[in-house]
C-alpha cells in the first residue's frame, strides 16, 4: 500500500530497512511480528522469500493480500504463492514511474493461471486510459506493437 491510502484507512505502513531485507534470518524473524495483511513487492523479491519453507499462511496468518509490480509476475511465482497461502489474494499491477501509482490490476486466480500463458497486467483504473501509439502518434490496431501511453490524473506533470 502507499502512504496516503494506508493512513486514510487507519492502517499502519511498515517499511523494512535494507539491512533487514538483506539478512534473511532477520527478515523471517521480523515478518511475523509485523502482523501485516498486505504485501507489496517485486515478484523476484517474493521468489527469494518463497525459498524459506516457513514463509506460509500457517506462520503468517494475517497476510492475505499480495500486490506485485515492477517486473513480470510469472506463473511459477503465482502458483507457489497460491500453494503457500491458499486463502490469499494475489494481484498483478502495472504502474510505471510516470504514474507514481499502479494504474492497472488483476487478481491472479486459478482461472487466470489456466487461461493465460503470460499473466495479464489487468484492467485500467476508471480514471485512466492506456493506448498504444505508433511513431506518428496514431493509435495502433489491436495486436500491433506500439508505445504505451497512459492518460489520466495519475500521470506526473511534465510527462508526455
Amino acid at each position: 500500500m502507499d502512504l496516503y491510502p494506508t493512513h486514510t484507512r487507519g492502517g499502519k505502513l511498515s517499511v523494512l530497512p535494507k539491512e533487514t531485507t538483506d539478512n534473511f534470518k532477520e527478515l523471517f524473524a521480523t515478518l511475523p511480528k509485523l502482523h501485516a495483511n498486505e504485501w507489496v513487492s517485486t515478484p523476484s523479491f517474493m521468489d527469494l522469500c518463497l525459498l524459506n519453507p516457513a514463509f506460509n499462511e500457517e506462520n503468517l496468518p494475517e497476510l492475505t493480500h499480495f500486490l506485485f509490480c515492477g517486473e513480470e509476475l510469472t506463473h511459477q511465482t503465482a502458483q507457489n504463492l497460491h500453494t503457500r497461502f491458499p486463502n490469499g489474494h494475489i494481484f498483478n499491477t502495472y504502474g510505471p514511474t510516470e504514474t507514481t501509482v499502479a494504474v492497472t490490476q488483476v487478481e491472479i486466480t486459478e482461472q487466470v493461471l489456466n487461461d493465460y500463458p503470460r499473466l495479464p497486467i489487468g484492467i485500467t483504473k476508471d480514471d485512466t486510459k492506456i493506448v498504444l501509439l505508433d511513431d506518428s502518434l496514431k493509435e495502433v490496431a489491436a495486436g500491433e506493437a506500439g508505445e504505451i501511453v497512459i492518460l489520466g490524473p495519475s500521470v506526473s506533470k511534465g510527462c508526455i
